[in-house]
């Protein structure tokens, strides 16, 4: 990405150059196409910001601590162009997403929607958010990048896993000579 916008940026002083010494239509359109480049990188970006569609979903939306739920995720393009280099970034602290490498990111053609088949598996109890916690949007010429949260996180409530104690010795039904039975 780094070397890329060094790259864009050698070629609009470069062109820059060009026009100053020589002058003429060649060199004009070479600048102003340099020029046109991130602005038409960043309306991408922009456009597909705010086009880009998610959805997610879990079995349940109350689990259990430790235990494994299914999830799924939809991505959709309802546009004429493609998607690049879209990233899914989740929440990671309280919960984990099982299997995400092979989706994390990920293209899209026009018209195309794919769907996302895993489990999550939930750490602690409590009432949070888990899933898909943001989303990265990178133009096709990793000039500009946008990181927007999801506007509505998927909350769950986790509640804690309960142990059975059927074979514990404090539990045993039978009183001891000492406790005085009687």
């Amino acid at each position: 990405m780094k070397e890329v916008r060094i790259g864009v940026i050698l070629c609009i002083l470069l062109s820059g150059f060009f026009v100053t010494f020589y002058g003429g239509t060649i060199p004009y359109r070479f600048f102003q196409c340099s020029l046109l480049v991130p602005v038409l990188c960043l309306i991408y970006t922009a456009y597909v910001y705010a086009r880009f569609k998610i959805y997610q979903e879990v079995e349940h939306n109350t689990l259990v601590k430790e235990e494994i739920a299914d999830y799924t995720i939809q991505v959709g393009n309802e546009d004429y162009i493609m998607y690049e280099h879209i990233k899914l970034n989740f929440y990671e602290d309280n919960s984990r997403v099982l299997d995400v490498e092979p989706f994390r990111e990920s293209y899209l053609l026009p018209g195309e929607k794919k769907e996302y088949k895993t489990s999550v598996l939930c750490r602690y109890r409590g009432n949070y958010a888990i899933g898909v916690k943001s989303v990265q949007v990178t133009d096709f010429m990793h000039l500009f990048s946008i990181t927007y949260p999801i506007k509505e996180p998927y909350n769950v409530t986790v509640l804690p896993k309960t142990i059975s104690l059927d074979k514990c010795f404090f539990l045993e039904e039978d009183c001891d000579d000492k406790q005085g039975n009687g």
